[in-house]
């Protein structure tokens, strides 16, 4: 479970978890900067800390309860900049001028709230240490403004799993950690109802057809030479030819002189008619 802890030590160490300030305190400590020795985090006189830090910061001040509120909640506006060649995060708005227009743009990451059901709400949930809501706001002239939010999950260990069963259908929203067999939503015409099976169906007319092949659509015949199959579609329910490239051919005339050709196992079908 991620969680943010702070320190701030004014007179007393006041300790913050998740920006709220908690009943337990220290006694005073000797400032950072004073300090010879060596700063160390996740580390006690009897044991190291069971977990990970993903990040830590050391201020040349003393941070307020506010301060520490604002870095749980990233109410405060920062924007990414390349430094260098060396991406970082800095704090305020980035203004990027186009065509004359002065662009301000910056995002935020704040956290989020969850129900009983585990659905992302506004307000009236619990905290989701693993889940943080990105803001990103561009704004210009006196009212006008372009704001898209996005939303990233994590656990405490990264999860690799590989999904091949889909039969459990569309509906799943909530972030998953283990292989399921559901899924957000579905194109029309995919059949998800076979176990570790996905298949696409042609929808639309019962006889549905597709095009020969761009490249690949002659055909050569010892009477009549090459025959240009190009515009003719197939008929993916009956195997069926439908329609002739050329106005000219009307129809190929098949004259089987011995028992083989009535014997092979491939068939011709030609017709006149077209598909709409």
């Amino acid at each position: 479970m991620w969680q943010f802890r702070g320190l701030s030590a004014p007179q007393s160490v006041i300790i913050y978890k998740n920006g709220q300030p908690q009943s337990a305190s220290c006694g005073s400590w000797t400032s950072v900067a004073s300090s010879t020795s060596n700063l160390r985090f996740g580390y006690a006189g009897d044991g190291y800390f069971q977990g990970r830090v993903d990040e830590a910061r050391v201020y040349n001040q003393v941070l307020s309860a506010s301060d520490a509120a604002k870095l749980y909640s990233g109410i405060n506006k920062v924007y990414p900049n390349n430094n260098s060649g060396i991406w970082e995060i800095k704090p305020g708005e980035e203004t990027v001028n186009v065509s004359g227009i002065d662009f301000n743009r910056h995002f935020m990451i704040q956290p989020v709230q969850r129900n009983s059901s585990g659905d992302i709400v506004s307000s009236g949930g619990d905290n989701d240490p693993t889940t943080k809501k990105i803001r990103f706001a561009s704004t210009w002239g006196s009212n006008y403004s372009m704001i898209q939010e996005e939303y990233v999950t994590r656990t405490s260990l990264s999860n690799v799993f590989t999904q091949t069963d889909w039969s459990g259908g569309p509906g799943q929203i909530a972030p998953v950690f283990s292989a399921v067999n559901t899924f957000d939503t579905a194109s029309s015409g995919i059949d998800f109802s076979v176990q570790g099976l996905l298949t696409a169906e042609f929808t639309g007319l019962s006889n549905a057809s597709s095009t020969m092949d761009s490249f690949y659509h002659w055909a050569w015949t010892e009477v009549a030479g090459w025959i240009d199959f190009i515009n003719v579609d197939l008929s993916t329910t009956t195997s069926v030819f439908y329609g002739l490239a050329s106005s000219g051919v009307d129809s190929i005339s098949m004259n089987c002189a011995d028992t083989s050709c009535v014997s092979s196992n491939y068939k011709v079908y030609l017709t006149i008619a077209t598909t709409t």
